[in-house]
């Protein structure tokens, strides 16, 4: 897993950020703020992952959750995406499988 550079992945994700050749990392995580969640999902897809976690900037990751339900079809962009709250985002980061 990688943190998103820029940290909520509304601008290309930079090179630092892209998964590593040979590894397993294919999920990266992006804070909620700052863009619409279909150029977070673009710019995640196109920098190579698989999977991005979008970070609530609240304890519950509600938000863009309604957001992707109702105005967005998932599956087109063959990327899987998730919502965690804000402290479950913070305890991710800090961890040690970083």
């Amino acid at each position: 897993m990688k943190i998103s550079e820029p940290p909520d992945a509304c601008k290309r994700l930079v090179e630092e950020t892209s998964p590593l050749v040979g590894n397993n990392v294919s999920v990266v995580l992006a804070k909620e703020s700052g863009c619409d969640l279909h150029t977070k999902v673009v710019n995640a897809k196109e920098a190579g992952f698989k999977c991005i976690i979008i970070m609530s900037n609240s304890e519950t990751a509600t938000a863009m959750a309604v957001q992707l339900k109702e105005r967005l079809r998932i599956h087109i962009y063959k990327i899987k995406v998730s919502f965690i709250g804000y402290r479950d985002g913070q305890a991710l980061k800090e961890s040690e499988t970083w």
